[in-house]
Formats: structure tokens, sequence, C-alpha cells
């Protein structure tokens, strides 16, 4: 008995009190490491395994030997035609949208002034685009026949419509004389693709169509945009027909995308 009257405590209860618990902590320490060591052992052989049977089925691959034969003139040229065709029907496809929103679109909006500081009309952003393409055709293709080039103060809607349908037709000519190979006799006519006159040519193929849908796409998107803005926005159902590409290249004559 203490001094208080209550029990002394146990000699050594203390010691076994905290001896036991520190085994246990220990114990269970050691349990989780040989744990984590038995999971990583097994990640990295199966990791292993997984090399060995890639590296098993890479050595059965047999890999051609000698230089690959090479593509004649002739059958360059009719692979690389065949093969850059399609994207000379989507540069009419893209002219056919630009003719849709033009059909559509409320003559009010043709020349009402957007807000900001000096923007563009749609009707001055149209007749960029026509003579733009203007430009395109007399840099890099000077035998083809130039359009007039449009005012943009003074263009019609049917004026634009009509204007743009044969600068689409010239350009859609000169994206099919880059991506022609000639037999052996005909030279190529189009060797560089000029953007502007202060620009670096570039080589006559695929970049120079993507800078000329992109550039069309561009400022489609604007023209829908100020539609909106000027509160004269296209119909839901145009809008959803421009995205009817089966329709729109059945449209131009061909089959189907491609």
């Amino acid at each position: 008995m203490d001094s208080d009257g209550g029990q002394a405590p146990a000699i050594g209860a203390n010691k076994i009190g905290n001896v036991i618990p520190n085994r246990r902590a220990n114990s269970c320490a050691r349990k989780t490491e040989l744990e984590f060591f038995m999971w990583d052992s097994l990640r990295l052989a199966r990791r292993f395994q997984e090399g060995c049977i890639l590296f098993w089925f890479a050595s059965r691959i047999k890999m051609p030997r000698g230089r690959a034969k090479q593509p004649t003139t002739r059958t360059a040229g009719r692979q690389n035609k065949h093969s850059l065709q399609p994207l000379v029907e989507a540069y009419a496809v893209n002219e056919r949208m630009n003719q849709m929103i033009l059909e559509n679109l409320n003559p009010q909006a043709w020349r009402a002034k957007p807000p900001g500081r000096n923007p563009r009309t749609i009707s001055a952003i149209f007749s960029h685009v026509h003579n733009i393409r203007c430009k395109w055709l007399r840099l890099s293709a000077p035998h083809l026949k130039l359009p007039a080039n449009l005012d943009r103060s003074s263009c019609t809607q049917t004026q634009t419509r009509k204007a743009l349908a044969i600068s689409a037709a010239q350009c859609t000519r000169m994206l099919s004389e880059m991506f022609s190979v000639p037999n052996g006799k005909e030279e190529v006519r189009i060797q560089k693709f000029h953007r502007d006159g202060w620009a670096h040519p570039w080589p006559a193929g695929p970049s120079a169509f993507a800078y000329m849908l992109t550039h069309d796409a561009h400022h489609r998107g604007q023209v829908c945009m100020l539609a909106h803005q000027l509160g004269f926005p296209l119909s839901p159902k145009i809008a959803y027909q421009l995205w009817g590409w089966e329709r729109l290249w059945k449209q131009c004559g061909f089959s189907h995308p491609r």
C-alpha cells in the first residue's frame, strides 16, 4: 500500500508494459518491410519476364536486307497524284462552304459596321479572301488566267459569290498542277508557292494547300461570328449543313470524303 492508501504498482510492471508494445511495433515494421520487398521483387521479375518475351518476338522478325527499291518516276507520279487528289477535292468543298454562307447571309449584315476600332465588315472580309487568292495565282501560277480583284467598298454580295467561285476554281487548278508529276517529257509548271511578295517561297505541295485552306477557314469563322454579333446569325439549319461533309462532297460532284 502507498502513503495515499492505494496499491503500489508491481515491481517491473512499467518495464514489461513498455517492452511488449515496442516488440510488437518492431515486428510489424519488419513484416511490412518484408512485404514491400517481396512485392518489389515480384514486380521486377514480371518486368524482366515481359522484356524477355518482347526480345524473343523481336528476334523472330526478319528485317529486309539491302536498300529499298525506289519507285520509278512513272510509278511515283501515279502514287503521288492518287494520294494528293483528295486535297484538291477538299479545297473545292471548302469553297462550297463559302458559297453556302453567302447564299444564306442576311443582306443587312453585308455592310453593317461591327463594334470596335477600324473593324472589317463582312463584305471587306470576303473581298480580302478573293483578292488574296488572286495574289497567290499571280505569284505562283502566272500562266493561269487571273481573275479580277474586288473593291471592298462597292462589291455586292452577288458579285462576291461569283468572284469567289472563279478564284476558287483557279486555285483548285493550281493545286492540281502542284500535285501532278510529269511522265518524263513534261516539266512541272508550278514549283514554288508564293503566299506573298515579301514572304519566302515554299516548295509547291501539301503545305501550300494547308495554308490556303486555313486562310479560308479563318475568315469564314470571322464572318459567322460577326453575323451573330450584328444580330443576323446564320440559321441553325445552315450552321448544321456546314458540317455535313458527305453531302458537301456530293454537291461538288465527288463520291465521298477520302
